[in-house]
């Protein structure tokens, strides 16, 4: 009935599909791939399918991967395709199984307006990410606007990474992307976040202002970095192209690595001629290695007229990296050179500081510097671990301490949690 009602040329003006939440069968899907074939919807600009998922819920959906095959090869069976369709909808469906057929409709032409794609929990495959890849590298996306990807864990990581490539590869990569959503995804893991990192910093992603996962919207769930993405975050500080109007990000090393070298990213910091880019809000580097050499580069890099170069930082976490006390007043002298006016939390648990260095870490710190802090963690020092122990009892006592001549010095002047 629906297929017959679209192409008996009475909705030809029609410019709405909204079939969302109504229980869609695979009949009704091969009416629309049959409208779509005879040129029944050529004005359509929305076709909204969403909410139409197999198996149980009060939305439930009868559409196999046969029927949302069938449509997609419709949009290239059709002499035109769908020529005014801006906005996609196939979110919480089973279409994504069959995308390698929308893909080939890109491919072929068949849908050059296409502003929104949504296919968030869509069942996206490997196969899938793959023939949007080939779509992006092809200059079949360029247009696009917003692509949402979200909740498809099934994908493996070797497919975003190859998405990513073919973002960089392409010469304009995508240029009208405001927003990507990957939230769900295993394209945050290690491995695609690195590759990721890259074309953030290569200029292809320009216009890009919502990723998700984001520093606001999931806090819990930033990118992580192992070895190779650490290096290709620290090239891509260098190039220093990421999108202006970026929204916040965080990065972190990956868990239960140990020993990965961070060096590269704090030189590249500071031999960049904008420091970490604005839109990097929290670097979490448990585990990672750092030399004094590296945190002496940073600090000179303040000097002069080159302003901050970590003025938008937000959260910052250096546990376990083996800090001992040169460090850590390399450290303050970092903070000193650059203010660091917005970062809020410091993470300094688990590694080699003693009381004595932190007494010198506090001398050293200038009072314009970390004006915005409010969390100081330098908790769980090696040597003074050990719950109740008189080493733990002296280190807080002397924590206590120097909250007082924080406080009477007019340093850090926002600090509520020093432990």
């Amino acid at each position: 009935a629906l297929g017959w009602a679209l192409r008996s040329g009475n909705l030809r003006r029609l410019s709405v599909v909204n079939l969302s939440r109504s229980c869609l069968s695979g009949a009704g899907v091969r009416g629309l791939a049959e409208a779509v074939r005879e040129g029944a919807l050529l004005a359509v600009s929305c076709l909204n399918l969403k909410e139409n998922a197999d198996g149980g819920g009060m939305w439930r959906a009868d559409v196999g991967s046969a029927a949302w095959t069938d449509l997609f090869r419709s949009m290239s069976d059709s002499s035109v395709g769908l020529p005014n369709l801006r906005e996609l909808d196939l979110s919480d469906t089973s279409a994504g199984q069959s995308v390698p057929f929308l893909g080939s409709a890109l491919l072929a032409g068949k849908l050059r307006k296409l502003v929104e794609i949504r296919l968030r929990k869509s069942g996206l495959t490997n196969l899938a990410v793959g023939s949007l890849a080939n779509a992006v590298r092809f200059g079949c996306l360029v247009g696009v606007s917003s692509l949402q990807l979200s909740d498809n864990e099934q994908v493996e990581g070797e497919s975003w990474e190859y998405f990513f490539e073919a973002i960089a590869e392409n010469e304009d990569g995508l240029p009208s992307l405001k927003r990507l959503d990957l939230v769900g995804t295993n394209a945050q893991e290690a491995g695609p976040a690195g590759r990721l990192a890259t074309v953030l910093g290569t200029g292809k992603l320009l216009s890009l202002e919502c990723l998700r996962p984001n520093f606001f919207q999931d806090p819990t769930e930033p990118f992580e970095l192992d070895d190779g993405g650490v290096q290709r975050l620290s090239d891509a500080v260098r190039a220093g192209r990421f999108p202006p109007g970026l929204c916040l990000l965080g990065f972190r090393l990956v868990r239960g690595v140990q020993g990965i070298d961070v060096d590269r990213l704090i030189s590249a910091i500071a031999e960049s001629e904008k420091g970490l880019p604005l839109c990097i809000a929290s670097l979490n580097l448990l585990g990672g290695r750092l030399r004094e050499d590296s945190l002496m580069k940073l600090a000179r890099s303040g000097r002069g007229s080159s302003g901050s170069r970590l003025s938008n930082l937000k959260d910052l976490a250096l546990c376990d990296c083996e800090i001992d006390d040169h460090r850590l007043k390399r450290l303050a002298e970092v903070f000193c050179a650059h203010g660091c006016p917005r970062l809020t939390l410091l993470n300094l648990f688990l590694n080699k500081i003693s009381p004595e260095g932190l007494k010198a870490f506090v001398d050293a710190l200038s009072p314009e510097a970390l004006p915005c802090l409010i969390d100081l963690s330098v908790g769980g020092q090696q040597g003074f671990e050990g719950r109740d122990s008189e080493e733990e009892k002296r280190f807080a006592r002397h924590i206590e301490s120097l909250k007082e001549r924080v406080r009477s010095e007019g340093k850090l002047k926002s600090l509520r949690i020093f432990r």
